[in-house]
């Protein structure tokens, strides 16, 4: 299901007089059909439609006050040709002058209507026609973007537009309103192509005097692959990047590791996030070798490695679990952050004292902790043992969804122990 957005200008006669206006009747084809259909029309927003038939099931036309709608009402009832519209259209098109030439057609819904309904019986589409503010200001603008926000559209639905017509700034405005509506509708709404119909093109030999619309995905493409790396960079959300990941059999693998990477992180399972990050940028480094991989792709690569490879660059496994917490803590993940410090610190303490089992250095260090309290290490660091004593507590709670104590689990005392054993932690010498 599928939702166009056309905008209808104020004419190619804009600097003369109301009664002058009009746009030339152009042949258009569709610049990616190979069978060259035409459709002659004064509006591209009509050959749009009809190049594409049954593929849109709304259309929305936004134009000012001052835009051609008499243009477009009197051209779609003389194509109709039915007795009865031109009946009606002896009433209501003087009506439409008045309201257009005084600015005032938003305070006639009435009118308004009129030219929806006979736009929709031309196009075969249910349309839409809607005023809004020329965007002299940016209150103005917000009006018009509070006016897209309120349509009522399609539970799902893609949302395509023509940028032929209208004010030049209004097609970067609608571009980012559809990124918004993506946003705030989970992806129940979705941007969809652009379209542009390059009138000034048609005289060109290849053209042979007929106008080129070109459709262009890229727009959404783009936002799609931002979203998803933005997602997954901060979130750890695999989701939108692995379905766009699965048309492509060279990323298969790629999509197997950066799952598996996803859920180590969001499992606090530590060592395959390590083993994962190894393997995501051992991937990424062949994949940025294979000549035919997606453009987009290949521009958010470089993001998705960012983080595995600074976990890689750690010397060892302490170092890259203090890495790990101070990356969750950036992401306001600090319930997981203070669990990965704990195992900084246990992991330290193991490497220090030659350990080879993970968890029975954990119960050695426990028991050392308690038997030796302050001077479980050789060298002198303020606070350390009463700090450990607090990370231990926040991670027992963490763990064991204590709260019996409500103040002992706060941001400020997070921020406070994370930044003291990131600073001291690989100071340590334990006894």
């Amino acid at each position: 299901m599928e939702t166009l957005f056309l905008l209808l200008g104020t004419g190619q006669n804009v600097l003369q007089n109301l009664d002058q206006r009009e746009y030339k009747k152009t042949p258009y084809y569709l610049a990616n059909d190979k069978t060259k259909r035409t459709v002659e029309s004064p509006f591209v927003g009509e050959a749009i439609v009809k190049l594409h038939p049954n593929r849109f099931s709304q259309i929305h036309i936004f134009g000012t006050n001052s835009s051609m709608w008499e243009t477009l009402y009197m051209y779609v009832i003389d194509k109709i040709n039915d007795p009865a519209d031109t009946q009606t259209a002896y009433k209501y098109f003087p009506k439409i002058w008045k309201a257009i030439s005084e600015k005032s057609l938003d305070q006639n819904p009435e009118l308004l209507q009129d030219i929806s309904d006979k736009v929709s019986k031309y196009f075969g589409t249910t349309t839409y026609c809607h005023i809004i503010e020329v965007g002299e200001n940016e209150n103005q603008l917000w009006n018009v973007f509070d006016n897209i926000l309120h349509l009522k559209l399609p539970e799902k639905t893609l949302v395509s537009f023509d940028i032929t017509h209208g004010l030049r700034y209004q097609p970067f405005f609608f571009i980012f309103s559809l990124f918004y509506l993506n946003l705030v509708s989970d992806s129940r709404v979705k941007f969809g192509s652009i379209f542009y119909g390059a009138l000034e093109l048609r005289n060109e030999e290849r053209h042979k005097g007929i106008a080129p619309i070109f459709e262009y995905n890229v727009f959404s493409e783009l936002h799609n692959w931002i979203t998803a790396t933005e997602v997954f960079h901060r979130y750890k959300d695999p989701e939108q990047f692995v379905n766009l990941l699965k048309n492509n059999p060279d990323t298969n693998q790629l999509s197997e590791i950066i799952s598996n990477y996803s859920f180590a992180f969001n499992s606090n399972n530590y060592s395959d996030i390590i083993k994962y990050s190894k393997l995501l940028v051992e991937e990424i480094d062949e994949l940025e070798k294979v000549p035919d991989l997606p453009i987009a792709l290949k521009f958010v690569l470089p993001k998705i490695k960012e983080l595995p490879k600074e976990i890689n660059s750690a010397e060892n496994k302490a170092q890259k679990l203090l890495l790990i917490s101070r990356i969750l803590l950036k992401q306001h993940n600090y319930s997981s952050s203070i669990l990965a410090m704990y195992e900084a610190v246990v992991e330290t303490y193991r490497e220090q004292k030659k350990i080879e089992d993970q968890f029975e250095a954990n119960t050695y260090f426990t028991k050392d902790l308690n038997t030796f309290k302050s001077n479980i290490i050789k060298n002198k660091i303020s606070n350390f043992y009463k700090n450990i004593n607090d990370l231990k507590n926040l991670r027992n709670q963490v763990a064991h969804l204590n709260q019996t104590d409500s103040n002992a689990l706060n941001k400020e005392k997070i921020l406070l122990l994370i930044n003291y054993f990131s600073g001291n932690l690989e100071k340590v010498k334990f006894s």
